[in-house]
């Protein structure tokens, strides 16, 4: 197992495949070594995936001090206060309308939207998770 992570940010990216189809993404960046890890894509990620996605993290590379979000309800559901519990997580919640605050992840996501989503089209989700 890697040395603890000190914090991370995450945040989600909406962006449609060829359809029009809506599709999610959930990125996470570790803030301390910008790392960004492989997303979940799919059309929804409520949040027992998200709860999943974070807990399989701590379990590869151990557990971030802090994680810094907004206030969105996948963050609010059961499962994952249950692994931020799990886990000893300290949360660290922006308030709405202040982007700003979770600044790394807001510009790690301007460089997949500009590198990535604006230059290619999916006609699948298969295609968009990649």
């Amino acid at each position: 197992m890697e040395t603890e992570i000190q914090g991370h940010e995450g945040d989600f990216l909406h962006d449609r495949i060829t359809s029009g189809r809506g599709i999610r993404i959930f990125n996470v960046l570790d803030v301390f070594t910008r790392r960004g890890f492989e997303p979940p894509v799919e059309f929804s990620l409520p949040g027992r995936t998200i709860a999943s996605y974070l807990d399989s993290l701590c379990r590869q590379y151990g557990p971030p001090r802090v994680f810094r979000r907004d206030d969105g309800p996948e963050f609010r559901s059961v499962e994952f206060q249950r692994v931020i519990r799990k886990w000893r997580i300290r949360e660290e919640v922006i308030p709405p309308g202040q982007p700003f605050n979770n600044g790394h992840i807001e510009s790690y996501q301007g460089t997949i939207r500009d590198e990535l989503l604006d230059k290619e089209e999916f006609e699948t989700l298969r295609y968009a998770s990649g």
